[in-house]
């Protein structure tokens, strides 16, 4: 065999490993969605295992109240930077009704990691494990953060591919929007 029939090899046993991972990928979430979620659609369909605690959570489960879902890792800068903002939000606004979820992509061999980056900022959020990263798929993000903001209905109001922490007025607007007048949405500048 030559050096590039070799190569050719290899590179067809790359692919077919690449297509049999995005096959359970599928397997684990259901079919993939025609494109990604924007806003107006739905939230997909998906679940997974959560942080602290036993069992998993869907994002049905989140049906009755809007919501938050920041899909982050630890090895990404400005998901970590964004971090305690998130936190604060679900501090101030959770009380008024919305529901801050966070999916980590991490592998589930950096739990560690993922729990002592939460225990260091002291972010006590909703967190589920995404180990596969199936939530990549389903939003057609090909970066991270990503934040959606979802109206009680399960439906996008908002999404944000990159740090929420910039003070976007468009963030604070769809978040006011979802609860109760007078609930004055915190900055990122208010971050202590």
């Amino acid at each position: 065999m030559t050096h590039r029939s070799t190569r050719i090899a290899r590179s067809v046993r790359t692919l077919r490993a690449s297509a049999l991972l995005a096959l359970g990928a599928v397997a684990a979430c259901g079919e993939l969605p025609e494109r990604p979620p924007r806003v107006g659609d739905a939230l997909p369909e998906f679940s997974a295992p959560l942080r602290l605690g036993d069992g998993e959570m869907s994002f049905a489960d989140l049906e009755g109240s809007p919501a938050l879902v920041n899909v982050w890792a630890t090895w990404c800068p400005p998901c970590r930077s964004e971090t305690p903002y998130l936190q604060q939000l679900a501090d101030e606004l959770g009380p008024h009704g919305l529901q801050v979820v966070g999916v980590t992509v991490d592998n589930a061999s950096a739990r560690g990691a993922v729990d002592d980056f939460l225990a260091s900022v002291g972010a006590s959020y909703t967190q589920l494990m995404d180990s596969r990263g199936v939530t990549m798929d389903l939003f057609g993000l090909i970066g991270l953060p990503a934040t959606f903001v979802v109206d009680a209905e399960g439906t996008v109001t908002y999404f944000d591919l990159g740090p929420v922490d910039d003070g976007n007025p468009d963030f604070a607007a769809a978040l006011a929007a979802l609860l109760p007048d007078g609930v004055t949405i915190p900055g990122p500048d208010d971050v202590g």
